[in-house]
């Protein structure tokens, strides 16, 4: 079965909208999966120009070799960070739980 351009641009931009709202860790890192088989090697952690992250960590996510990993990473940093400015605290506590078992295989008992 051929996949044309346009089907694959549509599928890419209905993934795209639906990692922008999206706080599920999960969902996130499903999504994630389906649009690094679709697009492999591209980055999507640029898809919202608002999404920013400091100097220091970026430099640290830019110097790990795995992309999806990078862009989790990122996604849940800058969730977590959007989260803190509309005060959503239970969003943030899981997201950042998210971060650390991510990072370090540490669990701070959230499911």
């Amino acid at each position: 079965m051929i996949i044309s351009s346009d089907n694959v641009a549509l599928q890419l931009g209905k993934l795209e909208q639906r990692l922008l709202l999206s706080n599920s860790h999960s969902e996130l890192e499903n999504i994630l999966s389906q649009l690094h088989r679709l697009g492999p090697g591209k980055h999507y952690s640029n898809i919202n120009s608002k999404w920013q992250i400091e100097k220091s960590y970026a430099f640290i996510l830019d110097g790990m070799g795995n992309k999806k990993t990078q862009d989790m990473l990122f996604l849940l940093l800058v969730k977590a960070q959007h989260c803190t400015q509309i005060k959503v605290s239970y969003c943030l506590c899981f997201l950042n739980s998210r971060v650390l078992s991510v990072n370090y295989g540490v669990t701070a008992g959230l499911t």
